[in-house]
């Protein structure tokens, strides 16, 4: 949880926080096992990317491509690819986000977690639409966002 509540938090304007990224990548490291659940994967990779951790990141982009390739990694290929679009985010790589992000748009649900805690993917490359300037593609995004069924009903008071 705060990887994703960093990162949103960022999304939103606020400064970045080194010392707390610092603090969530060294936990991260310790923590999440190289094999196991692909949204503690991909929130390992986010931590180390905006902690600038290039060398950790590598690895572990490497680790998941290798688990992919073995056949060990459940969710499939989708995990190291979301993995290199939050990396490539944290870079200030928009373009490079978006390729990795938009193609696997359908393939989120593979990384697991709720709804509202992947939608952290989703907003990220909304911001990347946002920042290269490419606003048909954040409306259309935006668009099929608000289109989605909701899971929770809300009910008429």
């Amino acid at each position: 949880d705060s990887t994703s509540l960093l990162w949103r938090c960022e999304l939103a304007g606020a400064p970045s926080r080194r010392e707390a990224w610092d603090a969530v990548a060294e936990h991260a490291r310790a923590s999440v096992p190289s094999t196991g659940l692909a949204f503690l994967h991909v929130h390992c990779a986010a931590a180390l990317a905006a902690a600038g951790d290039h060398d950790g990141l590598a690895r572990w982009v490497s680790m998941l491509r290798r688990a992919d390739a073995e056949g060990r990694l459940p969710a499939g290929s989708v995990v190291p690819i979301v993995a290199e679009g939050m990396s490539a985010f944290a870079a200030g790589r928009y373009d490079a986000t978006i390729a990795a992000l938009a193609p696997v748009l359908d393939q989120l649900v593979r990384v697991g977690g709720s709804a509202a805690q992947r939608d952290l993917f989703e907003h990220t490359l909304l911001a990347a639409y946002l920042r290269t300037g490419r606003h048909a593609e954040a409306r259309a995004l935006l668009g099929r966002s608000a289109a989605r069924p909701r899971s929770v009903p809300v009910a008429g008071v």
